[in-house]
């Protein structure tokens, strides 16, 4: 889906909020490279069909001048898209190159860029770019063999199954805060008279409970986050607490009403996005653990609320990391999903997706892969269990399709308080139901199958 973005506030510079691709170390391959003045500087793929062209159009491809030209997409095509009607948008480097297409085995023909192909039965085909000779009547020509990765399964295809669990919380005050840690996670949340803590390793279906010893009952526990391999709480009496020797010990001075996430300085130092009262107003700010800077950036009004998901990305080229927090905006009566998003905290931007959910949302729940860049989105309405796909961390979603929720009873989840939650590994999450007695459910990921 289409995304609207937009720069809330207006002080964010370019050199702050550059985002970038990591660049990871790789081993060297040297390789024939072919030079000439028959390559191709550009390939893309569309279609006469506006609504498959829209989807069509964000595969990327790799061009590879080796000594046989190949064309690639690291990503399969959209899934469920037609592919009768497809325009193949090509550029050669030379503007006197002649460019010509071959479907699987067949011949060659002229190619143009409003001609169509049909590629539902075929994801092969070849293209031979040709450029004539200086002083001659001849012509030098190389070829590209294209292939069209595909999905072979639906890549929203899940498989879900209850599993028994010990210790689940029952999430009747709501989820206050995740803290995701090296193995397994930390959740803070309400009981109905209570403040709780519990937590699992590497799986959530043994859980314990930890002690808040030192953090009076009278007050309510609101988010919990890490500075380094400290862990911090904040209370409804605007107070931040900080893990000590098995206890909770509080921090004064700070106004710290909220904890966000983690960030890390240009001097690759841990800092903690925070929200603080300053003047009778909640403003952003940023913790080091001794102190709070804040520039008098209020928080707008629909701003995530607290026990929203969070993830932070690193990017080494900035030099720094990218906070992320997901929540949603209701908008003419109608609810999206949105993404916010910060790299010193204290300046914030939003995606807002055009797409919306089916119902009104009484609760919805995130969790993130960082090993695939996927998001899943859960929405529990009156009536049932909605579920949204991200590709691309949060910026932008898709609905689920039935496939998505086999092994669920989507209304067994009407008006019922849930939590999405990681597994070990990037083939499984977990799906925590809420109530008198919750229950756990595990849905195995088959989404990387592709040819």
């Amino acid at each position: 889906m289409r995304r609207i973005a937009s720069l809330l506030l207006p002080a964010l510079a370019a050199g702050t909020l550059l985002l970038s691709s990591a660049c990871n170390s790789k081993k060297t391959e040297l390789q024939d490279i072919h030079l000439g003045s028959n390559q191709l500087s550009a390939f893309s793929i569309s279609s006469s069909e506006k609504t498959v062209a829209s989807a069509l159009e964000r595969v990327q491809f790799s061009i590879r001048n080796s000594t046989e030209g190949q064309i690639t997409n690291p990503e399969p095509l959209p899934y469920g898209q037609a592919l009768d009607k497809v325009r193949l948008r090509i550029t050669a480097a030379a503007a006197a190159a002649q460019v010509e297409v071959a479907l699987g085995t067949g011949n060659f023909e002229s190619w143009t860029a409003t001609k169509t192909y049909d590629l539902s039965s075929t994801k092969d085909l070849r293209i031979r770019v040709s450029t004539p000779v200086a002083g001659t009547n001849q012509r030098e020509q190389y070829v590209y063999r294209v292939h069209l990765a595909s999905y072979v399964n639906d890549p929203q295809t899940f498989q879900w199954s209850e599993v028994s669990a010990s210790g689940l919380p029952t999430l009747e005050g709501g989820a206050l805060g995740l803290l995701e840690q090296a193995k397994g996670a930390a959740l803070l949340w309400r009981s109905a008279s209570a403040n709780q803590l519990t937590s699992y390793a590497s799986t959530p279906t043994s859980w314990s409970s930890e002690s808040l010893s030192g953090i009076p009952s009278s007050e309510h526990v609101t988010s919990i986050a890490s500075l380094g391999s400290v862990r911090y709480i904040t209370t409804s009496a605007a107070k931040l607490y900080r893990e000590q020797s098995g206890s909770w010990v509080e921090v004064s001075g700070t106004n710290i009403t909220r904890l966000i996430g983690p960030l890390t300085s240009t001097q690759g130092e841990p800092r903690l996005a925070v929200i603080k009262t300053k003047g009778g107003s909640q403003q952003f700010g940023l913790y080091d653990g001794s102190q709070v800077e804040s520039r008098s950036y209020s928080v707008p009004s629909d701003f995530p609320a607290a026990g929203s998901y969070s993830y932070s990305s690193s990017d080494k080229l900035v030099g720094r990391t990218t906070l992320y927090l997901f929540g949603s905006q209701e908008l003419a009566g109608k609810h999206y999903p949105t993404r916010w998003w910060t790299t010193n905290g204290v300046q914030w931007a939003k995606d807002r997706d055009t797409l919306s959910y089916g119902a009104s949302p009484l609760y919805e729940t995130v969790t993130h892969l960082a090993s695939t860049s996927e998001s899943f989105r859960f929405v529990a309405t009156a009536t049932g269990l909605e579920m949204y796909f991200s590709r691309d961390g949060g910026q932008s979603w898709e609905r689920g399709r039935d496939i998505a929720l086999t092994g669920l009873t989507p209304s067994d989840f009407a008006s019922k308080r849930i939590l999405a939650l990681k597994g070990a590994d990037a083939t499984h999450i977990y799906l925590l139901m809420g109530g008198t007695q919750p229950r756990l459910f595990e849905g195995l990921i088959r989404r990387s199958e592709h040819n």
